[in-house]
C-alpha cells in the first residue's frame, strides 16, 4: 500500500513534514522502510539551502514533534557544522542536508530498495522509484533539464 498525501502517514512523519514545509525546506523524500533490516521505520531527507537554513529546519522540526508528540531526538549529528544534520527519533531519522552533501551521498539511490515519496509543496505526494523507476535525484535532475 502505497500513501498518496501527507495525511496518509503516521503522526511523526506527518509533524516532521509540516514543519519542513512550513519553512520551506527543498525536495522532501520519505523513504518507507518498515518491514527491511533498517533500525528506522521512516528517512525523511530534505535539503536546506544554507546552513542558516538547516538550523531552522532542526530547530521548527524538533519544536514541533516536541510540543506535538512529545518526542524528542534520541541523536542529534552534524549540529554543529550544519552540512548534514541528523535527528534521530529511533522510528523516524531525519536528514538535513546542503545540496552538495546530498548530491554526494545520494542516500536515495543508497535506499532505492524500499518505496521513497517525494513531497510535494501541496502536501500530496508521488512513488518515486514504482511509478517511474527513477530516483528522487533522476527525477530533479530531469525537472532541472527541462
Amino acid at each position: 500500500m502505497g500513501f498518496k498525501k501527507i495525511g496518509d502517514l503516521p503522526e511523526p512523519v506527518r509533524v516532521i513534514l509540516d514543519a519542513v514545509l512550513d519553512k520551506k525546506g527543498i525536495e522532501p523524500v520519505v523513504i518507507d522502510m518498515r518491514g527491511g533490516d533498517t533500525p528506522a521505520e521512516f528517512f525523511v531527507i530534505v535539503t536546506g539551502e544554507a546552513d542558516t537554513h538547516i538550523k531552522t529546519l532542526l530547530e521548527e522540526i524538533e519544536l514541533k514533534l516536541k510540543q506535538e508528540i512529545g518526542a524528542i531526538p534520541f541523536v542529534r549529528e552534524g549540529t554543529d557544522t550544519r552540512r548534514w544534520a541528523v535527528l534521530d527519533y529511533l522510528d523516524y531519522v531525519v536528514h538535513i542536508m546542503l545540496p552538495e552533501a546530498r548530491d554526494y551521498y545520494n542516500l536515495e539511490d543508497l535506499w532505492s530498495d524500499y518505496p521513497t515519496y517525494i513531497v510535494e509543496g501541496s502536501g500530496m505526494m508521488t512513488m518515486a522509484n514504482e511509478t517511474t523507476g527513477k530516483t528522487q535525484n533522476q527525477i530533479t535532475a530531469e525537472k532541472s533539464d527541462e
